[in-house]
C-alpha cells in the first residue's frame, strides 16, 4: 500500500507499531521524498513479537508529498486451507501504525490513514529485503509466548497491598440534560455500560406490511427514502450501478464518469397503501444517487456522491432550481463537497448538507444557498469495548451519514455511521446537545429519522457489524431504546435509510443489498401512538404531490387514502369509545341489580328474626375474602439504578496515528 502525504505542515514520526494475525512475518515500512526515487527506511517490525510501539532508531521528517509505502510478508507454509483478510482471528490482516507529531492546527492532519495503492506498481520497486524477516530475538520471542516470569518488587507488592480498587481508563462521559442548554456531568462510568445496554427490550412495537409495494416495483440500490406533502413513499434508487470498491479513486473522483448517468428513472412515486408507483423521473441525470429529501413547501432536494453535488428541484419542474457543489469535483470550501451524503430543510427554506464521506462536516445554506453555518470534524476512535467505540468527542464524525431534522426542538440529529452513534445539535447555531449511543447498535448506525411523538421520538437503523441489523425507537424523553423492529423480527440485510410519517404510525426502510426492498411497517394496533396532543395533525394538500413533474393532480385514489387515514379515523376512534361506554352501562345494570337484591335480603332477614344488630357499611356486603384482592400499585421506580443518557468522551490527544 502507499499514499502520498497530503497535510499542510511535515510530520516527525517517533514511534511505530505493526500488526497482523497468525501468518504474518514482517511488517516493513517507507518513506520517498517528493521529487526523488529512493526508498528511505521508516519502519520494520515482527508482528509475532510484543505488541507495543518501538521507538524511531532515527529523527525522520516526512513532508507534504511525500510518499509513504508499505509492504506485509504472510508465510503460510504448511498451512493448507482459504485465509481471507478480514477482522476476525480466523482472518489476515495488514498494519503499519506510525505515531507522529506535527504542527498543523487542522485536525484532519492529526490522523491519516492509507489503505491503498495511490501510485500503482511503486510495491513493486520495494527494497529486495523488505519482505526479509528480522533476525530472531529470544527475549521478544518468550514475552510474546507469555514465558517469562519475574518476581514483583517490594514497592508493586506494597502498591497491591495498599487498594484493591480496579482502576478506570480516563475517559469521561457526558449528558445532555435539557434542550437548548449544553450540561456536561462527569462520572466514573467506565467505557460507558450504560443500563439501556442491559435492559434493551426485544420486544416490537411495528410490524412489517406484507405486499408491498407492488409486485411490479423493480429498483436497483435504493438509496433514499422520503414522504411527499400528500404522504407517498418517494425513493431514489441507482438501478444497475452499484457503488464499489474500485467506484472512486484515493482522491475520491469518480473512475466511471465515462459511462455517464444513468438512463433510467432513479426517483419513484409510490402509493402508501396500494404499493403501485404513481410516477417515476430521473433519468439521464445522476450517476451515484444518495439521498433524496422532500422540503416542508414540496421542493425535491437530491444528492450525488460522484457528481459530489446537492441539487433542488421545484414541483413541476425537470430542472434543478439550485445546485451546489462543482460536478466531479470533491472539495472542502464553500463551494464544493465531497460525497455529500443527506440533506435536511427547515420550513424556512434554509437546509444542512452532511458533507459527508470525505469531509466529515455539517454546512447549513440560507435558501439561496449562501452559507451561514459549518461545524463538525473527522475523528475515528482507535480504542472499542464490546463493539462500542470510545474516546469520541463532540462534533466528531466518522461519515455523518444521514439528518433528522426536530423543527419544534430546534434541532438537527446526524446518523455518525461508523462511530455508530447519533448527535444532536442546534439548528441555530450548531451548539451540541446530547447523543444517543447503544451496543445494540453495534458500531455503525445508518440512518435517523425524526417524528414529533410524545414530545419528539428517534427512529434509527444500524448496519452490518457486532449486532443484530435492526431499528430502534428511541423517545427523547428518556433517550432509551424502548423498541426495535424488523422484517418478521429476522432482521435487516443492509439497511440504508428510513423515515417516519408524523404521528410514528407508519415507517418506510430501504435496503442497498439485494433483493433491493422498501420496507414497510405500521405501528401495532394494541400500541397506543402518544397522546392526542402529542400527534401533530394531517393535512390534505390542495395542490400537486412534491414531485418534479407537471399537473400531477392529487388524484381519487390519494384523496381516499388520506380521507380514511385522518377524517374516518378520527370517527373510528369516537364510535370506538361510544361503543365502549354502552357497553360499561350494560354492565353495570345487573351489578346494581345485584346489589338492591342483596341489600333487601339482609334487610328483611333482619326485620323477621327481630335481632338487633349494628348498622353494616357497604364494604360488608362484599368482605374482601369474598371476592376480589386490592392490586398492588408500588412504584417500583428504577431511575436510581438508571444512567442510560449518560455517554463517555476522552478528550483527544495532541499526538495522533498514521495507520497505514
Amino acid at each position: 500500500m502507499n499514499c502520498i502525504l497530503r497535510a499542510e505542515t511535515p510530520i516527525m514520526p517517533f514511534a511505530y507499531r505493526v500488526h497482523t494475525h497468525q501468518w504474518g512475518s514482517v511488517v516493513s515500512g517507507y518513506y520517498v521524498k517528493h521529487g526523488e526515487f529512493k526508498f528511505n527506511s521508516l519502519a520494520k517490525g515482527n508482528p509475532q513479537w510484543p505488541q507495543a510501539f518501538y521507538p524511531m532508531k532515527e529523527e525522520i521528517k516526512i513532508r507534504p508529498k511525500d510518499l509513504i509505502a508499505a509492504r506485509c510478508t504472510f508465510n503460510t507454509t504448511g498451512h493448507d486451507q482459504v485465509t481471507r483478510i478480514g477482522m476476525t482471528a480466523g482472518d489476515e490482516m495488514c498494519n503499519l501504525y506510525i505515531m507522529f507529531y506535527t504542527k498543523s492546527r487542522d485536525p484532519e492532519d492529526h490522523f491519516i490513514q492509507c489503505a491503498n495503492e495511490e501510485i500503482e506498481n511503486v510495491n513493486r520497486a520495494l527494497p529486495p529485503d523488505s519482505d526479509v524477516p528480522l533476525p530472531r530475538n529470544i527475549t521478544l520471542e518468550e514475552h510474546a509466548a507469555g514465558h517469562r516470569r519475574t518476581e514483583p518488587s517490594p514497592a508493586e507488592d506494597d502498591s497491591k497491598k495498599k487498594s484493591h480498587a480496579k482502576k478506570r481508563p480516563g475517559i469521561q462521559p457526558y449528558e445532555f440534560e435539557t434542550a437548548g442548554n449544553t450540561q456536561y456531568q462527569f462520572d466514573d462510568n467506565s467505557f460507558g455500560e450504560d443500563r439501556m445496554d442491559r435492559q434493551l427490550p426485544t420486544r416490537s412495537d411495528y410490524h412489517v406490511i406484507k405486499n408491498w409495494p407492488s409486485s411490479d416495483v423493480k429498483f436497483g440500490q435504493a438509496t433514499g427514502v422520503d414522504l411527499d406533502l400528500a404522504g407517498n413513499v418517494v425513493i431514489f434508487h441507482r438501478a444497475d450501478r452499484k457503488w464499489s470498491y474500485s467506484t472512486f479513486d484515493v482522491r475520491n473522483r469518480f473512475r466511471d464518469a465515462a459511462l455517464g448517468p444513468i438512463s433510467v428513472d432513479t426517483v419513484y412515486v409510490i402509493h402508501p397503501t396500494t404499493g403501485n408507483i404513481l410516477h417515476q423521473w430521473g433519468k439521464d441525470r445522476f450517476y451515484m444517487p444518495h439521498d433524496i429529501t422532500i422540503a416542508p413547501n414540496g421542493d425535491t432536494f437530491l444528492t450525488d456522491v460522484a457528481l459530489h453535488q446537492v441539487f433542488k428541484f421545484k414541483p413541476g419542474e425537470s430542472n434543478s432550481s439550485l445546485t451546489l457543489g462543482e460536478a466531479f469535483t470533491p472539495g472542502k470550501d464553500d463551494n464544493h463537497f465531497c460525497k455529500p451524503a443527506a440533506v435536511a430543510v427547515m420550513s424556512s427554506g434554509d437546509f444542512f448538507v452532511a458533507d459527508g464521506y470525505c469531509n466529515s462536516r455539517i454546512v447549513k445554506f440560507d435558501k439561496t444557498g449562501r452559507k451561514l453555518l459549518e461545524f463538525g470534524r473527522a475523528f475515528q476512535s482507535v480504542s472499542t469495548h464490546m463493539f462500542r467505540t470510545t474516546g469520541i468527542p463532540p462534533y466528531s464524525f466518522n461519515i455523518p451519514h444521514a439528518l433528522a431534522l426536530a423543527e419544534d426542538l430546534e434541532m438537527i440529529c446526524v446518523a455518525d455511521r461508523e462511530n455508530g452513534r447519533i448527535q444532536c445539535f442546534s439548528t441555530t447555531d450548531g451548539a451540541f446537545k446530547f447523543l444517543v449511543n447503544s451496543l445494540a447498535f453495534g458500531g455503525r448506525l445508518f440512518s435517523v429519522a425524526y417524528s414529533p411523538l410524545e414530545g419528539g421520538t428517534l427512529f434509527a437503523v444500524n448496519g452490518p457489524g457486532n449486532s443484530k441489523v435492526q431499528g430502534f425507537v428511541i423517545p427523547l424523553k428518556t433517550k432509551r431504546v424502548t423498541s426495535v423492529f424488523s422484517p418478521n423480527g429476522k432482521g435487516f440485510g443492509e439497511p440504508h435509510d428510513i423515515v417516519v410519517n408524523k404521528n410514528g404510525s407508519q415507517l418506510y426502510v430501504v435496503e442497498i443489498n439485494k433483493p433491493y426492498k422498501v420496507w414497510k411497517f405500521e405501528r401495532n394496533p394494541t400500541e397506543r401512538i402518544g397522546k392526542a396532543e402529542d400527534q401533530a395533525p394531517v393535512s390534505l394538500p390542495i395542490k400537486s404531490v412534491s414531485v418534479p413533474v407537471k399537473n400531477v393532480p392529487v388524484n381519487d385514489e390519494t384523496l381516499h387514502h388520506y380521507v380514511s387515514s385522518t377524517k374516518l379515523g378520527d370517527s373510528l376512534e369516537e364510535e370506538s369509545f361510544s361503543t365502549s361506554v354502552m357497553i360499561m352501562a350494560f354492565l353495570t345494570i345487573p351489578l346494581l341489580f345485584l346489589i338492591g337484591v342483596g341489600a333487601l335480603l339482609r334487610l328483611r332477614s333482619s326485620v323477621c328474626c327481630n335481632k338487633r344488630k349494628e348498622t353494616k357499611s357497604f364494604a360488608e356486603f362484599f368482605p374482601p375474602s369474598a371476592g376480589f384482592e386490592k392490586l398492588r400499585m408500588d412504584d417500583e421506580s428504577e431511575t436510581e439504578n438508571s444512567d442510560t443518557e449518560v455517554e463517555e468522551f476522552t478528550k483527544p490527544g495532541f499526538r495522533k496515528t498514521l495507520k497505514t
